[in-house]
């Protein structure tokens, strides 16, 4: 207990400490304030009830989501509320890693070192992949706070060997491993950031290769315990209950062709952290961070003459990809948590290095300082930019749903059910913001590995997947039932507009009027039936 004592104390010196709070507080304001003040309906937002209320999230295996809003006292998820709780959360968790990296390190690393750590990690802009999820972003922000905990936990585990830690590290993982299941490799970046910081810094800790791999292999019992609990939970729930369809990708492409997922996994890792280096600046980052990493993996490695830190540093960078390896696909970017993570503690120990000789090598210590704010300035800037689009985004949606809304209203029987089909188009203000020209450098290289990208639109592919993405035509065909009504329905409803419910059988017959209808906002893109009323939102299906 002594131990966890001491993560308590340095919490709260942190939370004391006006060199670590204020840069903190500072740049958490400068990210989130806008999202806050413009809240949004985005994708799933509309499909709430589904989850929450018809089982959705239970057929996904993610049973701990429905507990967490029920702790937290919130009833609806598309609140306003969600973002702050999710920002405080986020804080907090910067506060808890800070805690745990410096007990790990004995107080070696410098308060600057940890303000890096700290600054960074809560402005990286990929957060707005999942900021776009009212439900996820609790899930996520809730998920980094408890990590940290839950390291203390394991850690006092391995250099005490107690039961009890390791089954309270073990429970809290088969809650936090639902609520995002790809936690799990944010738990091993903790465990490799732990055996990192104990060799730099504990003069007195083993360094020996055998120890270490060893103490990695006891840091595996809490996951191990976690994950059976899970699927003991889950399997419980699936034999008691009737689910719905789960609407998850969950294929692992090994077991479908080694060739098969080893070229698809190469493919999507080059188009996803190679390609997107040069357009989209989370991935910039990462890019930015692994070369760092591998210029500390050699500098230690020489510095020490020790294969350790060689293997936790290549243990370190391999794990950013760990989910996609174990699917042997690219994973979706929203679920590559642990990118925030590897990123500042990069940069965090870049400057603790440099920091180490700033009076021997100034230029090189001042270099690197304007550097990291630069960067730091140039994550600030590109998270707002995300969340401006988004907002963009949203705008133009609801300008879009409320002329057709008032036009129903107004000129046609909506005592019939409205049934809408077509993929909706954003304006191109929009895809400019976030794609990839054909005429481009990258949209000349994209072409020359993928063929598979056919069309005359002049933007090959957009680099986000879920944040200013049209929710319009996400929500085509998405958990539709012939009892539950399309998303589309959902989405006009949330905007005050009440037509009958549509139906994926009405949806089928009235599909037979793609290629009749123009399109919106073109006129005569509505036609009334003597049973229902479609709408032709755009050109294709999802």
């Amino acid at each position: 207990m002594k131990e966890l004592r001491e993560y308590l104390l340095n919490f709260i010196k942190l939370v004391k400490s006006k060199k670590f709070t204020i840069p903190l507080i500072t740049i958490a304001v400068l990210s989130y304030a806008y999202r806050i003040a413009n809240q949004t309906v985005s994708r799933d937002d509309t499909a709430l009830d589904f989850y929450y209320n018809q089982g959705g999230i239970l057929a996904q295996g993610r049973f701990s989501q429905l507990i967490l809003p029920k702790i937290l006292g919130i009833t609806n998820l598309s609140s306003p509320t969600v973002n702050i709780i999710a920002v405080i959360l986020m804080i907090l968790s910067c506060y808890l890693f800070a805690s745990l990296f410096m007990k790990v390190s004995k107080n070696s690393l410098s308060k600057i070192s940890l303000v890096i750590f700290a600054t960074f990690f809560i402005s990286y802009p990929l957060i707005t992949e999942i900021f776009v999820f009212d439900g996820d972003i609790l899930n996520v922000s809730f998920s980094y706070m408890i990590m940290p905990i839950i390291l203390m936990i394991a850690r006092h585990f391995v250099e005490f060997r107690k039961l009890k830690p390791l089954l309270l590290a073990g429970i809290l993982l088969a809650f936090v491993l639902p609520l995002y299941e790809s936690f799990a490799s944010v738990y091993i970046f903790g465990v490799l950031a732990i055996l990192i910081l104990e060799f730099l810094f504990d003069l007195e800790g083993e360094k020996g290769l055998k120890s270490n791999m060893f103490k990695l292999f006891k840091y595996t019992f809490p996951l191990i315990i976690g994950i059976i609990l899970d699927v003991i939970i889950n399997l419980v729930i699936r034999f008691t209950m009737t689910l719905p369809n789960n609407h998850a990708d969950n294929t692992i492409l090994w077991l479908k062709g080694p060739g098969q997922a080893l070229i698809t996994l190469i493919r999507g890792l080059f188009y996803q952290f190679a390609l997107n280096t040069l357009v989209f600046l989370p991935i910039a980052m990462v890019a930015i961070a692994v070369i760092l990493a591998l210029i500390l993996l050699v500098r230690y490695t020489i510095k020490y003459k020790n294969p350790t830190i060689f293997i936790l540093m290549t243990l370190l960078i391999i794990n950013i990809h760990s989910l996609s390896i174990i699917a042997g696909k690219i994973a979706k970017l929203r679920t590559y948590n642990v990118l925030a993570l590897f990123v500042a503690f990069i940069f965090m120990l870049t400057y603790q290095e440099v920091f180490r000789y700033q009076d021997k090598r100034k230029i090189l210590f001042t270099a690197t300082s304007i550097f990291l704010f630069i960067l730091l300035f140039a994550q600030v800037n590109n998270i707002n930019e995300w969340f401006y689009l988004e907002k963009a985004r949203h705008d133009e949606e609801v300008a879009v749903a409320r002329e057709i809304g008032f036009t129903l209203e107004g000129q046609y029987d909506t005592t019939k059910p409205v049934v809408f089909i077509g993929h909706y188009r954003l304006s191109d203000s929009l895809y400019e913001g976030i794609s990839v020209r054909r005429d481009s450098l990258i949209g000349r290289l994209f072409k020359n590995f993928f063929t598979d990208f056919p069309g005359d639109s002049p933007y090959l592919y957009s680099y986000t997947q879920t944040s200013v993405k049209s929710v319009l035509s996400y929500g085509s065909g998405l958990y539709f039932t012939s009892e539950r009504p399309s998303e589309e329905y959902n989405y006009f409803k949330a905007l005050g507009f009440n037509f009958k419910p549509d139906n994926w059988k009405l949806h089928k017959e009235a599909y037979k009027y793609i290629d009749i209808l123009p399109a919106f906002p073109k006129e005569g893109y509505i036609l009334e039936t003597e049973s229902y009323i479609v709408v032709k939102l755009g050109e294709k299906d999802r």
